[in-house]
């Protein structure tokens, strides 16, 4: 999808959630932490599954530590 921090923006306001561009670029970036309960707007809006969202992760690989705490190295 080829849409602008200000049209993600507005299809989420549309869906319920009442979020600017300016938190949709924070969101981008990194910056703010978004609620699980948000995360179902975003499910909407792409039409994808929650589990979409979310990198796979093998609950049985040795170096699942090391995946976690790069995803953690991410968000912050």
């Amino acid at each position: 999808m080829d849409w602008s921090q200000q049209m993600l923006a507005i299809k989420l306001q549309l869906a319920g959630w009442d979020v600017t561009r300016s938190t949709v670029a924070k969101i981008e970036a990194r910056v703010i932490w978004v609620g699980d309960f948000q995360l179902f707007y975003f499910t909407r809006i792409f039409r994808v599954t929650l589990e979409d969202l979310f990198p796979i992760i093998d609950q049985h690989d040795p170096k699942i530590h090391d995946t976690i705490t790069k995803l953690m190295e991410i968000r912050m």
